[in-house]
């Protein structure tokens, strides 16, 4: 099963790829805990526009950099209907499309670029071998080993491209039912009745049974050593055990004494930190307590500053995992009297991150 990321990269050059994809970032936290990247880097686009050195960096960090430029932008023209959803969506539209020209049914472990490895991706690959899973509902991490699943999903995608407005209203009539696809096939959820991103059409093939999906609970018994979780915001609602402790020990991340698969740094996940940080700035000004998540203006002085600083150093992945993962750990963010839900660490008090965020 390889491992690959599907990549992308807008005009502004390396640094500002990098600032939004974290890639070396993770190499070194990889070769920090003992392995190399050992990923396919499968550009879309984009290429072109970064710097020779840094290709040069990231193949030296392990990762197989491929150009895909020309089966990307084949599917590109023939989902012309898909630009209504942006750039962003779009692309993760297509690159199912394009992984299947490149490797023709071969197994795949599909991994988000915003993926942190907190285990080696030929151990992860391993855990998943001979296995067909979607993790949560959520396409950062999807094992391929039914080497039908791409074409299914192609076939799915063409009838959405050619009506949107119908296809989505087809599938929002077979919406019933979707908790317990969730709970039990981790099907995930889909909340907008028009299908605008490929996560969405990938909760309604794993719902209606259109893509397959291994069985969940038989996935998680056969990595007991492991803990699993798509969005690290909601540990409490996808990982079952109370309290969670979570410890660093010789760089590798731990709750309840299994090791973290990897941190899926989302945009939402990057916030959330960004606001534990800059609460450790202001110290007493910014109060105590919980630090919430969800609309910036649901608290006050935290969310005014954090929104005032906008999007720049406070919260771009790159800076972000470097506060987290080589100059601190998340002692000060997994612990119950600051984490948002209610009992899910224990009651204790809160360590430093050891982070200085100036």
């Amino acid at each position: 099963m390889r491992p690959v990321m599907a990549a992308w990269a807008a005009p502004g050059g390396a640094a500002r790829f990098e600032a939004n994809v974290p890639l070396l970032c993770n190499a070194r936290r990889a070769r920090a805990l003992g392995f190399a990247a050992e990923v396919d880097l499968v550009f879309l686009e984009g290429l072109d526009s970064l710097e020779a050195s840094y290709v040069s960096r990231l193949r030296e960090a392990g990762y197989a950099v491929r150009d895909a430029g020309a089966s990307f932008r084949r599917h590109a023209a023939r989902h012309l209907a898909l630009g209504r959803f942006g750039r962003f969506e779009r692309n993760c539209f297509l690159r199912w499309l394009v992984l299947a020209d490149l490797y023709a049914g071969q197994p795949l472990l599909h991994l988000d670029g915003d993926v942190v490895f907190n285990e080696s991706p030929a151990e992860l690959a391993r855990l998943c071998a001979g296995r067909t899973l979607v993790l949560q509902g959520c396409p950062a991490f999807v094992a391929l080993a039914d080497g039908t699943w791409l074409a299914r999903y192609a076939g799915e995608l063409g009838r959405l491209a050619a009506d949107i407005e119908g296809y989505s209203a087809a599938a929002w009539a077979e919406r019933p039912g979707w908790e317990e696809s969730a709970r039990l096939r981790w099907a995930g959820s889909r909340d907008r009745r028009v299908i605008a991103s490929d996560q969405d059409l990938i909760s309604h093939l794993l719902h209606t049974r259109r893509l397959p999906q291994a069985d969940p609970a038989e996935f998680v018994a056969a990595a007991p050593r492991h803990v699993f979780f798509e969005n690290p915001l909601l540990i409490g609602q996808l990982v079952p055990e109370r309290p969670l402790d979570y410890r660093r020990s010789d760089g590798i991340d731990t709750l309840g004494g299994r090791r973290v698969a990897f941190w899926h740094m989302q945009t939402d996940w990057c916030r959330y930190l960004a606001k534990h940080l800059l609460r450790e700035r202001l110290g007493g000004l910014a109060g105590s307590g919980r630090v919430t998540f969800g609309r910036w203006d649901r608290e006050t002085l935290l969310h005014a500053a954090l929104r005032k600083l906008g999007g720049g150093r406070w919260w771009d992945r790159a800076t972000i995992c470097r506060r987290f993962f080589e100059e601190g750990n998340f002692a000060a963010v997994f612990c119950d009297a600051g984490w948002w839900e209610e009992t899910v660490f224990p009651a204790s008090g809160c360590a430093r991150t050891s982070v200085n965020p100036d």
